[in-house]
Protein backbone atom coordinates (compact mmCIF):
# COMPACT_ATOMS: atom_id res chain seq x y z
CA UNK A 1 0.00 0.00 0.00
CA UNK A 2 3.11 2.54 1.45
CA UNK A 3 4.64 1.74 -2.45
CA UNK A 4 1.80 2.55 -4.63
CA UNK A 5 1.12 5.63 -3.06
CA UNK A 6 4.75 7.03 -2.02
CA UNK A 7 6.06 6.41 -5.04
CA UNK A 8 9.06 3.97 -4.45
CA UNK A 9 10.72 0.71 -6.02
CA UNK A 10 11.15 -2.14 -3.65
CA UNK A 11 13.80 -4.42 -3.28
CA UNK A 12 12.00 -7.97 -1.94
CA UNK A 13 12.97 -11.62 -1.54
CA UNK A 14 13.38 -13.35 -4.36
CA UNK A 15 10.47 -16.06 -5.21
CA UNK A 16 8.22 -14.23 -2.39
CA UNK A 17 4.27 -13.23 -2.41
CA UNK A 18 5.68 -9.28 -1.84
CA UNK A 19 7.34 -9.57 -4.95
CA UNK A 20 4.55 -10.66 -7.24
CA UNK A 21 2.04 -8.69 -5.34
CA UNK A 22 4.24 -5.08 -6.18
CA UNK A 23 4.36 -6.32 -9.76
CA UNK A 24 0.55 -6.43 -9.99
CA UNK A 25 0.57 -2.91 -8.88
CA UNK A 26 3.11 -1.52 -11.29
CA UNK A 27 5.81 -0.85 -8.60
CA UNK A 28 9.47 -1.82 -9.75
CA UNK A 29 11.04 -4.86 -8.19
CA UNK A 30 14.29 -5.85 -7.47
CA UNK A 31 14.34 -9.57 -6.75
CA UNK A 32 17.51 -10.56 -4.23
CA UNK A 33 18.02 -14.27 -2.53
CA UNK A 34 18.41 -13.25 0.92
CA UNK A 35 17.75 -16.26 2.93
CA UNK A 36 20.95 -18.37 3.51
CA UNK A 37 23.02 -16.06 1.10
CA UNK A 38 25.89 -14.69 2.09
CA UNK A 39 25.58 -12.44 -1.18
CA UNK A 40 22.08 -10.84 -0.45
CA UNK A 41 23.63 -8.00 1.23
CA UNK A 42 26.39 -7.24 -1.43
CA UNK A 43 23.25 -7.99 -4.13
CA UNK A 44 21.24 -4.85 -2.36
CA UNK A 45 23.85 -2.40 -2.14
CA UNK A 46 24.52 -3.39 -5.99
CA UNK A 47 20.78 -2.70 -6.54
CA UNK A 48 21.32 0.84 -4.06
CA UNK A 49 24.35 2.03 -6.57
CA UNK A 50 22.68 1.11 -9.86
CA UNK A 51 19.23 2.99 -8.95
CA UNK A 52 20.73 5.93 -7.01
CA UNK A 53 17.83 6.54 -4.89
CA UNK A 54 17.33 9.54 -2.40
CA UNK A 55 17.05 7.66 0.54
CA UNK A 56 16.47 4.15 1.78
CA UNK A 57 14.01 2.87 3.53
CA UNK A 58 14.36 -0.54 5.61
CA UNK A 59 11.39 -2.69 6.85
CA UNK A 60 13.30 -5.57 8.90
CA UNK A 61 16.10 -5.71 10.84
CA UNK A 62 18.12 -7.90 8.77
CA UNK A 63 17.12 -4.81 5.64
CA UNK A 64 18.17 -2.52 8.71
CA UNK A 65 21.65 -3.80 8.77
CA UNK A 66 22.37 -5.02 5.15
CA UNK A 67 20.81 -1.05 3.97
CA UNK A 68 23.65 0.15 6.67
CA UNK A 69 26.33 -1.51 5.39
CA UNK A 70 25.69 -1.36 1.77
CA UNK A 71 25.23 2.78 1.19
CA UNK A 72 25.89 5.87 2.58
CA UNK A 73 22.58 7.26 1.93
CA UNK A 74 20.04 8.32 4.33
CA UNK A 75 18.78 5.18 5.66
CA UNK A 76 15.08 5.31 7.17
CA UNK A 77 14.09 2.14 9.02
CA UNK A 78 10.40 0.82 9.77
CA UNK A 79 10.29 -0.06 13.41
CA UNK A 80 6.84 -2.52 14.61
CA UNK A 81 8.29 -4.20 17.12
CA UNK A 82 8.12 -3.08 21.26
CA UNK A 83 10.69 -5.35 22.15
CA UNK A 84 14.38 -3.63 23.65
CA UNK A 85 17.04 -3.72 20.76
CA UNK A 86 19.83 -5.80 22.01
CA UNK A 87 22.67 -3.97 24.05
CA UNK A 88 25.51 -4.80 21.39
CA UNK A 89 22.95 -4.03 18.79
CA UNK A 90 22.82 -0.16 19.70
CA UNK A 91 25.39 1.14 17.55
CA UNK A 92 23.27 0.24 14.77
CA UNK A 93 20.71 1.79 15.75
CA UNK A 94 22.35 5.25 16.60
CA UNK A 95 23.51 5.30 12.75
CA UNK A 96 19.95 5.47 10.50
CA UNK A 97 18.45 8.76 9.16
CA UNK A 98 15.41 8.36 11.21
CA UNK A 99 12.68 6.06 12.28
CA UNK A 100 9.15 5.40 12.14
CA UNK A 101 7.96 3.72 14.57
CA UNK A 102 4.16 1.90 14.44
CA UNK A 103 3.33 3.72 17.99
CA UNK A 104 4.52 5.94 20.38
CA UNK A 105 5.00 2.50 22.52
CA UNK A 106 7.53 1.85 19.69
CA UNK A 107 8.93 5.09 19.74
CA UNK A 108 9.91 5.07 23.54
CA UNK A 109 11.86 1.93 23.09
CA UNK A 110 13.53 3.13 20.24
CA UNK A 111 14.47 6.32 22.50
CA UNK A 112 15.15 4.07 25.66
CA UNK A 113 17.72 2.46 23.13
CA UNK A 114 19.33 6.07 22.08
CA UNK A 115 17.87 7.53 19.95
CA UNK A 116 17.04 11.08 19.52
CA UNK A 117 13.32 11.35 19.88
CA UNK A 118 13.62 14.22 17.07
CA UNK A 119 14.74 11.11 14.29
CA UNK A 120 11.39 9.28 15.30
CA UNK A 121 8.39 9.90 13.65
CA UNK A 122 5.35 7.62 15.08
CA UNK A 123 3.71 6.54 12.36
CA UNK A 124 1.10 3.39 12.37
CA UNK A 125 0.58 0.80 9.58
CA UNK A 126 -2.31 1.50 7.26
CA UNK A 127 -5.45 -1.27 7.07
CA UNK A 128 -7.63 -1.24 3.90
CA UNK A 129 -10.69 -1.87 4.87
CA UNK A 130 -14.12 -2.38 2.66
CA UNK A 131 -17.23 -0.56 2.95
CA UNK A 132 -19.83 -1.76 4.92
CA UNK A 133 -22.11 -3.69 3.20
CA UNK A 134 -23.81 -7.44 2.74
CA UNK A 135 -22.74 -10.54 5.31
CA UNK A 136 -19.79 -12.23 4.40
CA UNK A 137 -19.72 -15.88 3.66
CA UNK A 138 -19.35 -18.20 6.78
CA UNK A 139 -15.96 -19.60 7.39
CA UNK A 140 -16.46 -23.48 7.15
CA UNK A 141 -16.69 -26.14 9.28
CA UNK A 142 -19.60 -23.76 11.01
CA UNK A 143 -19.22 -25.49 14.45
CA UNK A 144 -18.95 -22.89 17.09
CA UNK A 145 -22.39 -21.06 16.25
CA UNK A 146 -24.52 -24.45 16.49
CA UNK A 147 -24.02 -24.20 20.18
CA UNK A 148 -26.09 -21.48 22.26
CA UNK A 149 -23.04 -19.96 23.65
CA UNK A 150 -21.06 -17.07 22.54
CA UNK A 151 -18.55 -17.12 19.92
CA UNK A 152 -14.69 -15.47 20.94
CA UNK A 153 -12.16 -14.88 17.81
CA UNK A 154 -8.51 -15.25 18.35
CA UNK A 155 -6.64 -14.42 15.33
CA UNK A 156 -2.88 -14.60 15.26
CA UNK A 157 0.43 -17.05 14.84
CA UNK A 158 0.26 -20.05 17.06
CA UNK A 159 3.92 -18.67 19.18
CA UNK A 160 4.60 -17.68 22.14
CA UNK A 161 3.85 -13.74 22.08
CA UNK A 162 0.59 -14.29 20.72
CA UNK A 163 -0.34 -15.73 24.35
CA UNK A 164 -3.13 -17.77 23.21
CA UNK A 165 -2.43 -20.32 26.27
CA UNK A 166 -4.17 -17.58 28.67
CA UNK A 167 -7.22 -17.48 26.64
CA UNK A 168 -7.18 -21.04 26.53
CA UNK A 169 -6.90 -21.16 30.45
CA UNK A 170 -9.60 -18.36 30.61
CA UNK A 171 -11.61 -20.36 28.86
CA UNK A 172 -12.52 -22.72 31.84
CA UNK A 173 -14.15 -19.97 33.50
CA UNK A 174 -16.29 -19.01 30.72
CA UNK A 175 -18.83 -22.05 29.98
CA UNK A 176 -20.79 -19.84 27.87
CA UNK A 177 -17.97 -19.36 25.27
CA UNK A 178 -16.74 -20.88 22.31
CA UNK A 179 -13.52 -19.84 21.04
CA UNK A 180 -11.88 -20.03 17.56
CA UNK A 181 -8.32 -19.53 17.22
CA UNK A 182 -7.13 -18.48 13.91
CA UNK A 183 -3.31 -18.83 12.76
CA UNK A 184 -0.98 -21.31 11.98
CA UNK A 185 2.60 -22.14 14.13
CA UNK A 186 4.90 -24.37 15.97
CA UNK A 187 2.72 -24.16 19.19
CA UNK A 188 -0.63 -25.73 17.57
CA UNK A 189 -0.23 -29.32 18.95
CA UNK A 190 1.15 -27.60 22.69
CA UNK A 191 -1.75 -25.72 22.65
CA UNK A 192 -4.05 -28.51 21.75
CA UNK A 193 -2.96 -30.61 24.56
CA UNK A 194 -3.28 -27.79 26.71
CA UNK A 195 -6.87 -27.45 25.80
CA UNK A 196 -7.25 -31.13 26.41
CA UNK A 197 -5.88 -30.90 29.96
CA UNK A 198 -8.41 -27.38 30.58
CA UNK A 199 -11.37 -29.36 29.37
CA UNK A 200 -12.11 -26.90 26.76
CA UNK A 201 -10.93 -29.02 23.86
CA UNK A 202 -14.63 -29.22 23.04
CA UNK A 203 -15.13 -25.66 23.06
CA UNK A 204 -12.07 -24.40 20.95
CA UNK A 205 -11.59 -24.66 17.21
CA UNK A 206 -7.99 -24.30 15.70
CA UNK A 207 -8.97 -24.11 12.01
CA UNK A 208 -5.31 -23.10 10.69
CA UNK A 209 -4.47 -19.69 8.83
CA UNK A 210 -6.90 -18.19 6.97
CA UNK A 211 -6.24 -15.47 4.58
CA UNK A 212 -9.28 -13.05 4.76
CA UNK A 213 -10.41 -12.78 8.45
CA UNK A 214 -12.62 -10.34 7.89
CA UNK A 215 -15.49 -13.55 7.16
CA UNK A 216 -14.57 -14.61 11.00
CA UNK A 217 -14.66 -11.11 12.52
CA UNK A 218 -18.46 -10.40 10.98
CA UNK A 219 -19.99 -13.18 12.60
CA UNK A 220 -18.04 -13.81 16.28
CA UNK A 221 -19.00 -11.69 19.41
CA UNK A 222 -15.53 -10.39 20.84
CA UNK A 223 -12.30 -10.43 19.38
CA UNK A 224 -9.64 -11.56 21.90
CA UNK A 225 -6.14 -10.29 21.49
CA UNK A 226 -3.93 -11.70 25.17
CA UNK A 227 -0.70 -10.69 23.65
CA UNK A 228 2.43 -10.39 25.85
CA UNK A 229 4.04 -7.91 23.29
CA UNK A 230 2.67 -5.89 20.49
CA UNK A 231 3.90 -3.31 18.37
CA UNK A 232 0.54 -1.89 17.49
CA UNK A 233 -2.08 -4.21 17.52
CA UNK A 234 -3.09 -4.72 13.93
CA UNK A 235 -5.31 -7.40 14.20
CA UNK A 236 -7.51 -4.98 16.98
CA UNK A 237 -7.19 -2.08 14.44
CA UNK A 238 -8.91 -4.71 11.75
CA UNK A 239 -11.24 -5.94 14.38
CA UNK A 240 -12.78 -2.27 15.40
CA UNK A 241 -13.04 -1.63 11.86
CA UNK A 242 -14.98 -4.59 11.39
CA UNK A 243 -17.80 -3.63 14.28
CA UNK A 244 -15.96 -6.54 16.64
CA UNK A 245 -15.78 -5.07 20.16
CA UNK A 246 -12.23 -6.06 21.13
CA UNK A 247 -10.66 -7.73 25.13
CA UNK A 248 -6.66 -7.24 24.57
CA UNK A 249 -3.88 -6.94 26.74
CA UNK A 250 -2.30 -3.61 27.70
CA UNK A 251 0.92 -4.32 26.45
CA UNK A 252 3.07 -2.12 23.63
CA UNK A 253 1.04 -0.15 21.22
CA UNK A 254 -2.35 -1.66 21.76
CA UNK A 255 -3.95 1.26 25.09
CA UNK A 256 -3.02 3.91 21.64
CA UNK A 257 -4.89 1.44 19.32
CA UNK A 258 -8.02 0.16 21.69
CA UNK A 259 -8.39 2.91 23.87
CA UNK A 260 -11.58 2.87 25.52
CA UNK A 261 -13.41 1.59 22.72
CA UNK A 262 -12.93 -2.45 24.74
CA UNK A 263 -11.52 -3.76 27.83
CA UNK A 264 -8.02 -3.69 28.71
CA UNK A 265 -6.30 -6.41 30.81
CA UNK A 266 -2.63 -7.34 32.51
CA UNK A 267 -0.98 -9.56 30.36
CA UNK A 268 -0.38 -13.52 30.87
CA UNK A 269 -3.07 -13.49 33.47
CA UNK A 270 -6.06 -16.12 32.59
CA UNK A 271 -8.36 -14.84 35.42
CA UNK A 272 -7.99 -11.41 34.75
CA UNK A 273 -8.88 -12.16 30.94
CA UNK A 274 -11.82 -14.41 32.00
CA UNK A 275 -13.32 -11.12 33.63
CA UNK A 276 -12.50 -8.47 31.17
CA UNK A 277 -14.49 -10.87 28.83
CA UNK A 278 -17.35 -11.21 31.18
CA UNK A 279 -17.80 -8.12 31.13
CA UNK A 280 -17.86 -7.16 27.88
CA UNK A 281 -20.17 -9.39 27.05
CA UNK A 282 -22.91 -8.18 29.79
CA UNK A 283 -22.06 -4.77 28.16
CA UNK A 284 -21.79 -6.40 24.67
CA UNK A 285 -24.66 -4.27 23.06
CA UNK A 286 -23.29 -0.94 24.44
CA UNK A 287 -19.62 -1.90 23.45
CA UNK A 288 -20.96 -2.65 19.60
CA UNK A 289 -22.34 0.92 19.42
CA UNK A 290 -19.25 2.32 20.52
CA UNK A 291 -17.22 0.55 18.21
CA UNK A 292 -19.67 1.38 14.99
CA UNK A 293 -19.72 5.05 16.10
CA UNK A 294 -15.82 5.09 16.36
CA UNK A 295 -14.98 3.65 12.82
CA UNK A 296 -14.29 7.11 10.94
CA UNK A 297 -12.16 7.87 13.38
CA UNK A 298 -10.05 4.92 12.98
CA UNK A 299 -10.12 5.53 9.48
CA UNK A 300 -8.23 9.22 9.96
CA UNK A 301 -5.22 7.59 11.04
CA UNK A 302 -5.11 4.55 9.69
CA UNK A 303 -6.36 4.45 6.29
CA UNK A 304 -3.63 3.78 3.43
CA UNK A 305 -4.20 7.75 1.55
CA UNK A 306 -3.02 9.31 5.47
CA UNK A 307 -0.47 6.74 6.14
CA UNK A 308 1.43 7.37 3.07
CA UNK A 309 1.11 10.80 3.21
CA UNK A 310 2.41 10.54 6.89
CA UNK A 311 5.04 8.26 5.50
CA UNK A 312 6.20 10.27 2.94
CA UNK A 313 6.36 13.36 4.77
CA UNK A 314 8.64 11.93 7.52
CA UNK A 315 10.84 10.51 4.76
CA UNK A 316 11.62 14.10 3.43
CA UNK A 317 12.01 15.57 6.98
CA UNK A 318 14.96 12.56 8.02
CA UNK A 319 16.49 12.87 4.14
CA UNK A 320 16.99 17.08 5.26
CA UNK A 321 18.30 16.36 8.56
CA UNK A 322 21.03 13.93 6.45
CA UNK A 323 21.77 17.43 4.58
CA UNK A 324 24.16 16.98 1.53
CA UNK A 325 25.33 19.67 -0.54
CA UNK A 326 22.71 19.99 -2.45
CA UNK A 327 20.33 20.04 0.41
CA UNK A 328 17.49 18.31 -1.87
CA UNK A 329 14.12 16.13 -0.91
CA UNK A 330 14.25 12.67 -2.38
CA UNK A 331 12.21 12.22 -5.32
CA UNK A 332 12.47 8.95 -5.32
CA UNK A 333 12.69 5.68 -2.49
CA UNK A 334 13.88 2.19 -2.32
CA UNK A 335 12.36 0.04 0.05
Amino acid sequence: MLAERVGVGCVAARGGALASKLRETGVPVHEVQFRGSLGGGRALAKIIRDVAPDLVAAHTSHAHAHALSGTTLPVVVHRRVDFKPKPWSRRKYRRPAGYVAVSGAVAQVLCGAGVARERVAVVPDAVAWPPEGGRLPRPPSWRPLTEQRKFLLSVGALVPHKGHRYIIEALMHLPECVLSIVGEGPLRASLARLADRCGVSQRLWMPGHDKDVRRWMHHADALIHPSTEEGRGQVVIEALLAGLPVVASNVGGIPETLGALGEQVAPRDPKALARGIRGLLQALPRHKEEVAQAREGILSWCAPDVVAKATQEAYVRFAHSHVTASNRPPSHTYS
